[in-house]
């Protein structure tokens, strides 16, 4: 979710970034890009307030992609510097 002054727009969207996804014939990737106005419209206050649950429920059972990476790349950097 980005939000401005004036208004939210919502991406959400799904990459397949293996080899098969990338080269493989049967992959699909996709994504959904939507703009609310922050106008006081009801329809627009409950698809923002839905993606913004959507979300947070989602991070509840997620972590950073490839995190132990960047961790291991900064533990990395940090044995070069000393």
């Amino acid at each position: 979710m980005l939000k401005n002054e004036n208004e939210i727009r919502v991406i959400v969207g799904s990459a397949n970034l293996t080899e098969n996804g990338i080269y493989g014939r049967n992959q699909v990737n996709n994504v959904i890009v939507s703009d609310y106005v922050l106008d006081g419209n009801p329809e627009n206050e409950k698809a923002i307030r839905y993606y913004h649950d959507y979300f947070n429920d989602t991070k509840k059972n997620c972590e950073l992609f490839m995190e132990d990476l960047v961790s291991q790349l900064m533990n990395q950097a940090d044995s070069i510097d000393d």
